[in-house]
């Protein structure tokens, strides 16, 4: 009896432990395999009220992860990376995974690579940043030493105000996916901003047939201890083949205009309300294209918007988000027509009406060429100083237009004997029984009424824009006279014959 009791014992305990292990391995499994889903992420401001929430609203159709991800990361944000992709053909995408692990506010960026011979992604290699706003971060692959072979390159902003950058170069050869690893050959953090210098690089170099120039990393920040603010310190790094690491190779003095250390200090006082409030109008590169055309670039802090101008067009981003540096600012956007096109402005202080501009595109890095907006800019001021507005800016002094252009009652006839009705923004014109409408807008540009009539029609009676006046207007008639301008960042240009609108004032009852 004693044996039948032993024996029933230790079979009790075996089923026992069969069970929990068979618990803990599916545990485990699920670890690994369990795939994050994909949040909306409010990040809650903890230091002052100057870091803004960051409000990520993330498209689950569009961001999908090429690997499994563990149970305690949570996806912020992929980028398409070209790391194993075969020069001949690179049909092979790599991707970058920033997430987010349980219990840490910092971003880790995931590697997943393809692997030909399996033909699928696998998990290549982890980096912790000191980044924890993912809009600041940038991500790209580009040969950065010049012998083929792609280096990962990030960059970002981290919570104590620096620019860090770290650049890892990859082993990998075409045809052969085993084994690659990584070795960091750069890493900086400074109080300014640090890019990606172009450079030159020969034909055999593009047919694969000669190594090419390595890329020099150049870092600029503040002179810390100058009598002047807006003194900085240029420090360029060159990439040393036998120690496989970038290393400075020089330092220079960039002397800061001499201004009121005072005004400075107004300007730079650590509040981005302040900043922005600086930036609000119109600028101008010092610099002209090589085609001897201008480039503006119009602040709206308000309207949260950056307008790029170039010749008659323009590209309007929305201010999604700012961030202070110790001498400037930065701004992260996205295209007002496909919010996937990105714009990070990195913005340094150089004078107190002028400014330098570094831009950086979607998640690639200039590396192949400078970007035509870069550069220093001046504030823009017509000849009595006042702050010239932009030509997307609503005011509020073109309201009276709107309530004249609208008020029932008679309608308005042009010259051309056109019958014209305008409300609550659409238009109507009316002429032999033939109808054409659409939508206008009224704002002023440089401190002149102007208005833009769209229109789904060919040809129709009223397109593009129109500087506005009332000065004919009698007792009896109100007359609009419509001018056709072509609109630029310094002057509105006449580019037609005018238009006139008369109509009769409603008399009142007695």
């Amino acid at each position: 009896m004693k044996k039948l009791t032993a024996f029933l014992f230790i079979v009790v305990a075996l089923v026992l432990v069969f069970f929990y292990i068979r618990e803990n391995f599916d545990f485990l499994k699920k670890e690994d395999t369990q795939v994050s889903p994909v949040f909306m992420i409010e990040e809650e401001d903890d230091e002052t009220e100057e870091k803004e929430s960051e409000v990520l609203t993330i498209d689950n159709s569009t961001m999908f992860a090429y690997i499994p991800l563990r149970y305690d990361e949570t996806l912020l944000q992929t980028y398409p990376v070209s790391i194993t992709a075969n020069y001949a053909t690179d049909e092979i995408e790599d991707q970058v995974c920033a997430v987010r692990k349980a219990g840490s506010q910092l971003i880790t960026l995931v590697l997943a690579l393809y692997n030909k011979e399996y033909s699928s992604y696998y998990r290549a290699m982890e980096i912790p940043t000191k980044i924890s706003r993912v809009n600041t971060l940038s991500v790209s692959a580009e040969d950065i030493v010049g012998n083929h072979q792609k280096a990962l390159v990030y960059t970002g902003f981290s919570d104590d105000r620096k620019t860090v950058m770290q650049i890892f170069q990859s082993d990998y050869e075409d045809n052969n996916t085993d084994n690659i690893s990584f070795l960091m050959i750069g890493d900086f953090v400074t109080d300014g901003t640090i890019t990606v210098a172009e450079a030159e690089r020969s034909e055999d170099y593009s047919r694969k047939q000669a190594a090419g120039t390595a890329c020099s990393i150049v870092e600029t920040r503040p002179a810390t201890g100058s009598a002047n603010a807006l003194d900085q310190i240029q420090i360029e790094y060159r990439y040393n083949q036998r120690t496989r690491t970038y290393e400075q190779a020089s330092e220079s003095r960039i002397a800061g205009k001499t201004v009121n250390a005072q005004e400075i200090r107004k300007i730079l006082d650590g509040t981005t309300a302040t900043f922005s409030s600086f930036l609000n109008g119109l600028w101008c590169k010092t610099e002209s294209d090589s085609n001897g055309l201008s480039r503006f670039m119009f602040f709206n802090p308000v309207q949260k918007e950056v307008i790029c101008l170039f010749d008659d067009t323009q590209e309007i981003f929305s201010w999604d988000s700012d961030w202070l540096r110790s001498n400037g600012m930065s701004i992260s956007t996205a295209n007002a027509s496909v919010s996937a096109v990105t714009r990070r402005f990195d913005i340094t202080l150089v004078g107190l009406d002028e400014i330098r501009i570094r831009s950086t595109d979607t998640v690639g890095m200039t590396i192949s060429e400078e970007s035509l907006w870069d550069g220093n800019y001046k504030k823009m001021t017509n000849a009595n100083g006042i702050l010239l507005q932009s030509q997307t800016e609503k005011v509020l002094d073109t309201s009276d237009f709107a309530e004249l252009l609208e008020t029932t009652g008679n309608l308005w006839i042009t010259q051309d004997n056109y019958l014209i009705r305008f409300a609550k923004h659409h238009w109507t014109a009316e002429k032999n029984g033939v109808t054409s409408s659409g939508i206008f807008a009224l704002s002023l540009v440089l401190s002149q009424p102007v208005i833009e009539f769209r229109s789904n029609v060919t040809n129709p009676r009223f397109d593009g824009c129109y500087l506005v006046s009332t000065e004919n207007s009698t007792d009896d008639y109100d007359v609009l006279t419509l001018q056709p301008i072509v609109q630029t960042a310094g002057k509105l240009v006449p580019s037609g014959d005018y238009i006139r609108l008369d109509r009769e004032k409603e008399k009142a009852v007695q």
